[in-house]
């Protein structure tokens, strides 16, 4: 029995029924979204063939890598993409960025991401455009949560920001529901690393897990990872895109990354990713690697062309919870709008 996944509480299963579909007050809060950020790509890019992403659109650097899935995974973590595939290896596009919608200099504190999409294939030499997707990514951030976590506490920063105008709005509305600290949290989250090597990433929201369980993901730089050399002078607006290019390209070293599932107890919260799951309760559980070899960094058009999202899942690992159904229905409304306005083919 201690092999088997965790099996919902009946107290439970309402959380796990409420994080499997948007309500219709939800959706039309997600559509409302779209609409008011697809507005403002609109001001921020007038022209099209220059239109970006709403959110990280600064990469700091877009690589190729390997994806294996560990082959020695115990029964109750060889669920869905990773039970069908134990021991094999796809190719990985890894996109690394910086969360605010206006691209700053890499020394601002901000929230910084990355993005793996695994694609059919395991053959280093094929040109990165050629490659198919499998349906299957991970999009992760420097945080171990994600304070705007509900569709309506991300709903209320959206409308005020966009709508309003103010800031101000938001912290008010917050805090009439008692929720400022999302706020607060999103202010101490924001990272100025020396490098992105020295983070650690988290999905920050819920997946399905087989039928029974849900985790979330986790991806860690392994234990000897190589560091990039100190700069001569004063941090420049790129630093850390330079340091990952001084790694990768003028020492020649490959990264590796350890890739987690935490499995969720039963009273952690499937419904607010602002909700810390403790890894005390429930350790992260190793079950795959991510390698980069050394290379020159992708160029631009790859980091436009890639799309990628939550929703592309194994169907036994698909996204939970409100704001992660949410970034999904938001995320295919403005990666199209983005990608036919700019006649970009996706990747």
């Amino acid at each position: 029995m201690g092999n088997q996944p965790p099996t919902p509480a009946p107290d439970d299963a309402e959380e796990v029924r409420r994080a499997s579909a948007l309500s219709p007050e939800q959706e039309a809060l997600a559509d409302d979204m779209a609409a008011l950020l697809r507005e403002q790509m609109e001001r921020d890019y007038p022209q099209p063939g220059t239109t970006r992403r709403d959110g990280h659109p600064k990469a700091l650097g877009v690589v190729r890598g390997t994806f294996t899935v560990d082959a020695e995974l115990p029964g109750e973590l060889a669920v869905g993409f990773f039970g069908a595939n134990r021991g094999k290896s796809f190719d990985a596009v890894v996109r690394f960025s910086s969360a605010s919608g206006t691209p700053q200099p890499d020394t601002a504190r901000d929230l910084r991401g990355v993005a793996v999409k695994l694609f059919e294939s395991n053959s280093p030499a094929k040109p990165t455009m050629e490659l198919k997707p499998l349906n299957q990514s991970f999009l992760l951030l420097s945080c171990p949560t994600m304070p705007l976590g509900t569709v309506e506490s991300f709903h209320t920063l959206v409308e005020s920001r966009l709508r309003y105008g103010s800031m101000a709005v938001a912290a008010a509305r917050l805090l009439a529901r008692g929720e400022l600290w999302r706020l607060i949290h999103i202010a101490s989250y924001g990272v100025a690393p020396d490098s992105l090597l020295d983070l650690t990433w988290h999905s920050t929201t819920p997946y399905k897990f087989g039928d029974a369980a849900q985790v979330k993901y986790k991806l860690v730089p392994a234990p000897d990872s190589p560091r990039p050399a100190a700069p001569a002078g004063a941090r420049g607006d790129d630093y850390l895109t330079d340091g990952l290019r001084n790694v990768l390209v003028d020492q020649g070293r490959a990264l590796a990354f350890d890739f987690f599932v935490q499995l969720r107890k039963p009273h952690m919260s499937l419904n607010d990713a602002g909700l810390l799951w403790s890894e005390d309760e429930s350790p992260p559980r190793k079950v795959g690697t991510l390698r980069v070899p050394a290379q020159e960094l992708q160029p631009a058009e790859v980091s436009e062309r890639l799309a990628v999202s939550p929703g592309q899942a194994f169907p036994e690992n698909r996204p939970l919870g409100g704001i992660n159904l949410a970034r999904e229905r938001i995320y295919q409304k403005l990666s199209a709008f983005r990608h036919e306005r700019d006649g970009r083919p996706y990747l």
